[in-house]
């Protein structure tokens, strides 16, 4: 039989991140952010068949989360150092692909977490990982919506015009938040005055419109977000 492929506790840096600061602000964290993975055994909790279970520790910035993998293995058959079974028989291989996996989908989430949302934590990464999290609507994915309602209706109460308007506050938008936070979408919960302030000044700075040209974005934007909290998901 082949030897397994070695698996080493998973520790990477990610490039710039996004936190709140006092409450509602948006900011970007120029250092890197470390996210580290750790598998180990719960020894004070043994099984009738002497199993220990797995446990799995996240840490993000100093903040750590603790959850069960699930899984089980006897603490003579574990390599503390590694993180990982014993030996390369069949048993020890499975567990550790399996641990493998788990890995990859942690990462996984991680990432998609520090794409769609302004700022990651480890309560977010575990909650993605386990299934528990209602998954948040997002500024884009609720634009997107209203600009298709919209496409249906031109002819009946929208003209081509005001469609039009709709689509260039769109990208607009997106053009915004990769520029300005690096980011593809944000959540509608993560909104608050600081962004705003920032997309205002964007219209006026970087995308050079004048008074009345920022005025009827503005004016496009905020009506979105009045519709995601009339939608109660804000």
């Amino acid at each position: 039989m082949s030897a397994c492929n070695p698996i080493v506790n998973y520790s990477f840096a990610e490039g710039s991140h996004y936190t709140h600061c006092n409450g509602d602000k948006l900011k970007k964290d120029m250092s890197k952010s470390t996210f580290k993975i750790l598998f180990y055994l719960r020894k004070n909790q043994v099984n009738k068949d002497g199993t220990v279970c797995i446990m799995i520790r996240l840490s993000l910035n100093g903040e750590i989360t603790q959850f069960s993998s699930k899984l089980s293995v006897k603490p003579d058959a574990w390599e503390t150092v590694l993180g990982k079974a014993k030996g390369n028989t069949q048993k020890a291989c499975q567990l550790n692909e399996t641990l493998e996996d788990i890995r990859a989908s942690l990462k996984n989430h991680y990432r998609d977490i520090e794409v769609h949302e302004s700022f990651v934590t480890v309560e977010k990464i575990r909650n993605a990982f386990l299934g528990i999290t209602a998954k948040q609507r997002t500024l884009l994915e609720l634009f997107k919506k209203h600009n298709e309602d919209a496409r249906k209706l031109v002819g009946i109460s929208k003209t081509p015009a005001t469609l039009a308007k709709y689509g260039r506050c769109y990208r607009r938008l997106e053009e915004f938040m990769k520029v300005k936070y690096n980011i593809s979408d944000i959540s509608l919960k993560e909104i608050g005055h600081m962004f705003i302030t920032d997309f205002e000044n964007y219209l006026r700075t970087e995308s050079k419109c004048n008074e009345n040209t920022t005025a009827k974005f503005m004016q496009t934007f905020k009506m979105i977000v009045i519709i995601a909290k009339n939608e109660d998901v804000n």
